[in-house]
């Protein structure tokens, strides 16, 4: 049997994909599945969460029915386009979906695709109540490995810094329709592969690096330099 992540990744891409026959959903998720277990080992891995603004204050006065259509339309798509980019479903937190990059799983995706999934995640509207998302992006080393009742399954764990300075930076920073990751790691890995809108064309991202407070980071007084990528709905010239 596939693993959890590897189901919930199918239901969502199912779900999203109804042209396609049962069949033929069912073979591509068994010849190629991306998510299955190769053994205990520590990667490169780029972690990402995507998290929805203002869902808690929204939450307050619905119902469950209401609540669970918006959060079905939010991993539906976000989940699906993450399977589009080469990424992995990690676990979702309430409103949150993590998402793991790494050849551990797939050589499939790239830092542009990465970038790609982040500002196409950010720049969503999700459910009736338009809600939209911020991203943090960080990355680092991963430790893959079986605990001990996950032994003789697919099934599989990991954990890493990756996943603490990703959470660290998304308390920190404004929930706003951005992506957001350290600096040094933007123009050391994202940068080379960015497209930018030529003289005169639209455009619809701006960049720019900004001095945010980030507890638990072990940094000089917690100030981290922040590559900070904000949505403009409409676009500019």
């Amino acid at each position: 049997m596939t693993n959890r992540r590897s189901r919930i990744r199918t239901f969502y891409r199912d779900r999203a994909l109804p042209t396609l026959a049962p069949l033929q959903k069912s073979a591509a998720s068994a010849s190629l599945d991306p998510y299955r277990f190769r053994g205990a080992s520590i990667e490169p891995t780029i972690v990402v969460r995507a998290d929805l603004n203002g869902y808690s204050s929204w939450a307050k006065g619905q119902e469950i029915p209401n609540r669970a259509k918006l959060l079905d339309h939010f991993f539906t798509k976000t989940i699906l386009s993450l399977d589009r980019a080469g990424g992995i479903y990690f676990r979702d937190e309430g409103d949150c979906v993590v998402a793991i990059f790494s050849q551990y799983f797939s050589n499939n995706w790239s830092p542009r695709s990465v970038m790609d999934f982040c500002k196409l995640t950010a720049q969503g509207n999700y459910g009736e109540a338009g809600l939209t998302a911020k991203v943090t992006v960080s990355f680092g080393s991963v430790a893959y490995f079986q605990k001990a009742h996950e032994q003789g399954t697919e099934d599989w764990s990991a954990e890493g810094d990756p996943f603490v300075q990703c959470a660290r930076l998304e308390q920190a920073v404004e929930s706003k329709q951005r992506v957001y990751l350290l600096d040094p790691l933007y123009k050391a890995l994202f940068q080379p592969s960015e497209n930018y809108a030529a003289a005169g064309e639209r455009y619809y991202w701006t960049t720019t690096t900004v001095n945010v407070q980030v507890e638990g980071l072990g940094l000089s007084g917690g100030w981290a330099q922040v590559s900070q990528h904000e949505y403009i709905p409409g676009g500019r010239t």
